[in-house]
């Protein structure tokens, strides 16, 4: 994609004279199936006009998997809240009580990073990146076959932070075995779970 208005990455992986192809791209899956276009540039990025669309289209699936919280939204000064993942019947033959799911901050991968240390499940941190214990995520407070609850996410560490925290709700159906967690988006379509901000934490004082 384009980090900037006229530098976009990652290069081909692969080119020729006549062709250029790119390898390990992924597209997070939607709550609905997406249709992507697919357009290139020759090297103008920053000119609208000198990008072309490539014919037919990408087809993306819908997800599996989605989450919803309770409450909605979450504000920072939300103490806790729980979170339930769920499946259309019959989508998947996985079993919800070995589902696992990690909170991270919406920059990073979902296999690199563990939940954010701020973030609480049952009163207790998940497990550093670096501390050797891959598969110490917690499971359900509470599952059936299509959906399982996490009831007791603790975000007041959150509390004293005036500003807007974007998530990834990263989700495994394997027991949280290495390299397993792929990110899941919302009920509603989003790709992004938000603790948002108080009204009045955006205010500034006049004579700053």
């Amino acid at each position: 994609g384009c980090s900037g208005s006229s530098y976009c990455a990652p290069k081909p992986s692969a080119s020729d004279s006549g062709s250029a192809s790119w390898s390990d791209i992924s597209i997070a899956a939607a709550s609905m199936a997406k249709r992507y276009k697919v357009c290139y540039n020759k090297g103008y990025t920053y000119d609208r006009y000198s990008w072309y669309q490539v014919p037919g289209e990408l087809q993306v699936s819908a997800a599996n998997y989605t989450w919803s919280t309770d409450p909605t939204p979450v504000l920072r000064s939300t103490p806790t809240m729980s979170i339930t993942v769920s499946r259309p019947p019959f989508s998947t033959y996985t079993d919800a009580a070995d589902w696992r799911i990690k909170l991270i901050r919406d920059f990073y991968d979902c296999n690199a990073v563990s939940t954010d240390q701020r973030i609480a499940f049952d009163g207790v941190a998940q497990p550093a990146a670096d501390s050797g214990a891959p598969t110490g995520y917690t499971g359900p407070d509470g599952e059936s076959p299509d959906y399982a609850v996490w009831a007791d996410v603790d975000l007041s560490s959150l509390e004293t932070e005036r500003r807007q925290n974007n998530y990834t709700v990263c989700f495994s159906d394997q027991g949280g075995a290495v390299g397993s967690f792929f990110p899941v988006p919302n009920r509603d379509g989003s790709p992004i779970f938000t603790v948002e901000k108080l009204a009045g934490d955006s205010s500034q004082r006049r004579d700053l």
